[in-house]
């Protein structure tokens, strides 16, 4: 959920910066590819605390009237 934004937000940014000439195309090349590596490697980790953090501020009743909600989303 929340990583795709957070990464599309880095690459949006690193774009933005070339456009205005701020860094080169290749630096924003490295920046986007890191950032794909990063996001590989720990946004199921990310997820599984966020969703743990969800369940514990919600609680098991509400937490399965969350899921529901979310899977009508989907």
């Amino acid at each position: 959920m929340n990583c795709l934004l957070i990464k599309s937000e880095a690459t949006t940014r690193a774009r933005t910066a070339v456009e205005n000439e701020f860094i080169e195309q290749a630096v924003a090349s490295q920046a986007s590819k890191k950032c794909d590596v990063f996001f590989g490697q720990y946004s199921d980790e990310i997820n599984l605390h966020t969703t743990t953090k969800i369940k514990d501020i919600l609680g098991d009743e509400f937490y399965s009237k969350f899921e529901e909600e979310q899977a009508m989303f989907e």
